[in-house]
């Protein structure tokens, strides 16, 4: 071969050589590159991942909160984005799937925007409120009947959250013995009232052997409840009432006498008065009001026509319904009951409170005489329980709460209470007034979790 044949050989794979090297230097670029935008694109993915992440952990953290829980559960749909001066950047929304149930939908954003990532997942949540712990609470002495029913629990519940501890109630009646009653409650509550224990529906006493039916002393009902409402707003704060003689002070923290003209002139409550007659019927005024009325207020006896009252389609017995559970009521009762003709019952749905009328009498009783002969508020002592159903809780602050038999035709009958507690009503209740729940929990739904 002659240098010229020899040098085109040379030059040929020193061409060859060169376009190979170029090429695998390019391509060692070009997968230099991929590797870069697969680490970009994992590092923005991942960040926006974390971004999205951290937005549900927000709303779980804020359900762990009971006053957070509350802000958010009462302005679902809930819509939060990160804060301009932060540097996370996600939007989490929240929304209702039914009564406890939500949907958590967040959306994480990568710090250039390039990379977004969305995040779902349902809960359980549990608002505990400090609702009453037993079917029926007496400021007063206490004498039911064994024809009387008293049921402590899971009314409105399903049987597995009835199993689950504190759905049942932590006591079946709570009541004060030693008040001293005046002359019209011995005539009613003697020395020797009882509560039969026929009454009762369920155990008596709990798991450790302690008697559910419990006796609170005088000026002994413990610390009050936290009850914050919009209608105690401008009502002094019972900061501590260990020593409260009264149950409404145990149950709302405020006093009566600063609570009730603040209370009734409340837009939120819906004011009956019954004490000097009135044109409609109490029956028939109560079943004009609309279902975004949670509070009523009655004063005097409430008047229950026959011509309001239904009857059940599986005992057709006859019965006039206050609140539903889907939209139960606090029932406030002053100075008076349900009046309604022979074998038809009122039933409340809610909260049932029955508070004693205060009464100025002239000083002419021995027990009320003054030395110089003024006069002195008293309080009607007894309430007649019969003829009352509470699907809730009943609370009473009279000294004498009783049920009475009836002499029809030379038979005693009696027109019978009945107060089941229902735990999940309560709930909705308090809930339906805004009140802040005392504690809140969440439980994440398995198989609900999606983060693509």
């Amino acid at each position: 071969m002659d240098n010229r044949n020899r040098g085109f050989a040379v030059l040929a794979i020193v061409m060859v050589l060169s376009i190979a090297s170029i090429a695998y230097t390019t391509n060692m670029a070009y997968l230099q590159l991929m590797d870069n935008k697969v680490l970009s694109n994992y590092y923005t993915n991942s960040e926006a991942f974390i971004n999205a992440e951290s937005g549900v952990n927000l709303v779980l953290n804020k359900l762990s909160s009971a006053t957070n829980a509350h802000d958010m559960l009462s302005q679902l749909p809930f819509i939060y984005s990160t804060p301009d001066n932060l540097k996370l950047d996600y939007q989490v929304r929240v929304s209702s799937l039914n009564n406890n149930k939500l949907l958590i939908s967040s959306t994480g954003y990568s710090s250039d925007k390039s990379a977004l990532r969305n995040i779902s997942l349902e809960v359980y949540y549990n608002m505990a409120f400090d609702i009453p712990n037993a079917p029926l609470l007496s400021n007063g002495r206490l004498k039911l009947n064994a024809t009387d029913t008293i049921n402590d629990g899971c009314e409105g519940i399903s049987p597995s959250e009835c199993l689950s501890p504190g759905s049942i109630a932590d006591n079946i009646v709570i009541s004060q013995s030693d008040v001293e009653l005046n002359a019209q409650g011995l005539a009613l509550c003697p020395d020797n009232s009882r509560l039969d224990p026929q009454t009762v529906l369920g155990a008596l006493v709990d798991t450790e052997g302690t008697s559910r039916i419990k006796t609170v002393n005088q000026q002994q009902w413990g610390s009050a409840a936290s009850f914050s409402n919009t209608i105690f707003d401008q009502i002094p704060q019972i900061d501590d009432t260990t020593n409260s003689s009264s149950l409404f002070e145990n149950t709302f923290a405020v006093t009566w006498a600063d609570a009730k003209q603040h209370f009734i002139a409340s837009e939120q409550v819906a004011y009956i008065d019954m004490r000097y007659g009135n044109t409609m019927d109490c029956s028939q005024q109560l079943a004009q009001l609309e279902d975004s009325v949670s509070i009523i207020y009655i004063e005097g006896d409430c008047q229950i026509s026959t011509l309001d009252a239904t009857s059940s389609s599986l005992s057709g017995e006859q019965h006039f319904t206050i609140g539903t559970t889907e939209f139960p009521k606090m029932v406030f009762m002053e100075g008076g009951t349900f009046i309604t003709a022979e074998h038809i019952q009122s039933a409340v749905i809610g909260m049932l409170y029955l508070l004693p009328e205060n009464e100025v009498l002239s000083g002419n009783s021995e027990h009320l005489q003054h030395q110089d002969n003024s006069q002195e508020t008293s309080q009607q002592q007894a309430i007649n329980l019969s003829g009352i159903t509470v699907n809730g809780a009943l609370l009473s602050e009279y000294s004498c709460s009783y049920t009475q038999l009836s002499d029809l035709d030379n038979e005693l009958t009696s027109s019978d209470l009945s107060v089941r507690y229902d735990k999940q009503v309560l709930k909705t209740l308090y809930q339906q007034l805004a009140v802040i729940p005392s504690a809140s929990h969440y439980q994440i739904i398995a198989g609900t979790w999606r983060d693509f």
